[in-house]
C-alpha cells in the first residue's frame, strides 16, 4: 500500500491533454478539501486485487446480467495499446440510492457463493476474496448508514 511512483510514456501530441487532466485533478482536490467536515466524512476501502475476483462472483457468466452488487466492483478499464502497455483507469460513482441497492444484494452473498463461483481458483486467493468480501460488507454498510454515495477508482 502507500503512495506509489509510476511512469507512463505519453506521445508528445497527447501531453497537453495529460497536463489538463492533472491540473483539473489538482483543482478538484483543492475544492474537495474545502468541504465542511471533510475529515469526519472521509472513509475509504481498498479491495486491492480482490475486486476482480469479487467481480467474477457477482457476474459469474459474461452472458448473464450481473447482480446488483457488481456495481461495487464494476470496471471500465481499457487497454487501447494492448494488455502489455499502460491502461486507462476507471472511475465509477454511485448515488446513495444506487449504493443502497448494491449493498442490499452484497449482504446476500455467502461464503459458499464465493467458493462455488471461484471453483478452481487457488485456495489462498479464495480466502483473500472472502476477507475482502467481509470488509466490503462492513464498509458499504457504514456508508449506507451515513447516507453516503461513493466513488470507485480502479487503476
Amino acid at each position: 500500500m502507500g503512495i506509489r511512483h509510476h511512469a507512463d510514456a505519453v506521445r508528445p501530441e497527447c501531453l497537453h491533454i495529460e497536463r489538463q487532466l492533472f491540473d483539473l485533478n489538482r483543482r478538484l482536490d483543492a475544492l474537495a478539501s474545502t468541504c465542511p467536515d471533510w475529515e469526519d466524512w472521509y472513509d475509504s476501502l481498498s479491495l486491492d486485487k480482490a475486486w476482480c475476483l469479487l467481480g467474477r462472483v457477482f457476474q459469474p457468466d459474461s452472458g448473464v446480467k450481473p447482480r446488483p452488487a457488481h456495481r461495487l466492483v464494476e470496471s471500465h478499464i481499457t487497454y487501447p495499446w494492448g494488455h502489455e502497455a499502460p491502461h486507462i483507469s476507471s472511475s465509477t460513482f454511485l448515488e446513495p440510492a444506487e449504493l443502497y441497492a448494491a449493498w442490499q444484494d452484497l449482504m446476500t452473498v455467502t461464503d459458499e457463493d464465493v467458493r462455488r463461483e471461484l471453483k478452481g481458483v487457488r485456495p489462498d486467493d479464495v480466502d483473500y476474496a472472502l476477507h475482502h468480501l467481509a470488509a466490503a460488507k462492513e464498509y458499504f454498510g457504514r456508508l449506507v448508514d451515513r447516507g453516503c454515495g461513493v466513488r470507485f477508482y480502479i487503476g
